[in-house]
């Protein structure tokens, strides 16, 4: 099964049959028969425009004045918009996929979860996100339940490198938190042309080493990757939104390490879904969001300036349109 998108294509990843054994699929239920359709915003006629003034009537300072005026706008709200959002650790790098990125759902009945998979592949391939072929080894995880506690705890138990790296009271605190979708990431550090590092070993044990190191101040030796990521979505916190704004969520999160709790301000994006639902984009990812995956996957990942960058990439690619934009009012679901 392909789907296709213009003159380019991807695979579709299949549904999963077995996620773990008997314990964990008894834990995995599906949604309820489709989401509530968002009732239509109620249309009014606006008011007659004024008449514009001819071009040759606009004085040209007070035109340029404003497009100026416009323009700083634009940098300031994406300027807040990206460092409110984005997980930026101090002398570490920004986390994103290199390897092909092969998405996997469990627990819902098979044509909602082609649905997601569908949906997900093609937000990936719009950011520039790489693409596994049909056939391989799922390196994100999507599992809808009920359950999800009873789910983790299982899971943990009988995979031990599920949270890779992470404390017991770490694990604890993500399995237990109330949220309506829980995201963990696993990273690993590579060097910056894709080398995987060596080993030095000494009385301690091998430590990571970069035979390929170079002296810079604008340039990072090692970037973090995402290695795999692991989405649960409980399905009894979940009602009242739509399957394409779900799957937008799950997307944005899973292409890119982000702050669930970001204080957002007027912006217009698929993250504020749980919080303010009524200014969320229906059609799932807004432009702004959109924009930011582009940022984050088409700018240098190895330059310590890569945040800036982003922000510049972004108000290039928004252009000079300034101000949170309206939600879509259309709604499409599954079959």
């Amino acid at each position: 099964m392909r789907a296709h998108f213009g003159c380019r294509s991807w695979p579709i990843r299949r549904l999963a049959v077995a996620l773990t054994p008997g314990l964990l699929l008894a834990a995995l239920l599906g949604m309820s028969n489709g989401a509530p359709a968002l009732a239509q915003a109620r249309s009014e006629s606006p008011p007659p425009a004024a008449r514009a003034a001819p071009a040759d009537e606009q004085p040209i300072d007070t035109v340029t004045v404003e497009a100026e005026r416009a323009k700083a706008l634009v940098r300031k709200q994406v300027s807040a918009f990206v460092s409110a959002i984005t997980v930026a650790p101090f002398q570490d790098t920004l986390k994103r996929w290199r390897a092909p990125l092969c998405p996997m759902v469990a627990g819902l009945p098979r044509s909602q979860g082609e649905f997601f998979l569908e949906k997900i592949s093609q937000i990936a391939h719009e950011a520039g996100t790489p693409l596994a072929p049909e056939r391989c080894e799922a390196n994100l995880a999507i599992v809808f339940t009920s359950r999800p506690e009873e789910l983790l705890r299982a899971w943990s138990r009988r995979n031990v490198k599920l949270f890779l790296g992470a404390g017991a009271r770490r694990i604890s605190r993500f399995i237990d938190e109330s949220r309506p979708v829980r995201i963990w990431y696993n990273s690993t550090l590579m060097a910056v042309d894709g080398m995987a590092l060596g080993e030095f070993q000494d009385i301690a044990g091998g430590v990571p080493n970069n035979p390929h190191a170079r002296a810079s101040h604008i340039a990072v030796d090692e970037v973090r990757m995402l290695d795999a990521v692991l989405i649960v979505v409980d399905t009894g916190r979940v009602s009242g939104v739509t399957y394409d704004q779900l799957a937008g969520y799950i997307a944005m999160a899973s292409l890119a390490e982000l702050h669930a709790d970001a204080p957002l301000g007027d912006a217009v994006t698929i993250l504020g879904l749980f919080a303010t639902p009524q200014r969320a984009p229906a059609d799932g990812l807004s432009a702004w969001d959109k924009a930011y995956l582009r940022a984050l996957y088409h700018t240098q990942q190895g330059e310590t300036m890569q945040l800036q960058d982003m922000k510049s990439f972004m108000v290039r690619d928004l252009g000079a349109a300034p101000g949170p934009q309206p939600a879509a009012s259309s709604v499409s679901q599954p079959p």
